[in-house]
């Protein structure tokens, strides 16, 4: 029995993810946040540009 509430549990055992997908969203969140925090904003507008192509519900994203 699985314990769904467990916080060790990773998120590949309980929803059914392309986790290469969310790789490459944190990825470019980062290099998004990097960039910005560097003053480069034509490069974080691209990385969160492609966030949001990625996936629009992003929480980093959606609270910027």
């Amino acid at each position: 029995l699985i314990d769904y509430f467990a916080i060790s549990l990773p998120d590949f055992l309980i929803f059914d993810e392309n986790l290469n997908k969310k790789n490459q969203i944190h990825c470019y969140f980062l290099m998004y946040l990097g960039y910005k925090g560097m003053g480069d904003e034509e490069n974080a507008l691209v990385c969160y540009q492609s966030i949001l192509h990625m996936e629009n519900s992003h929480q980093g994203v959606i609270s910027i």
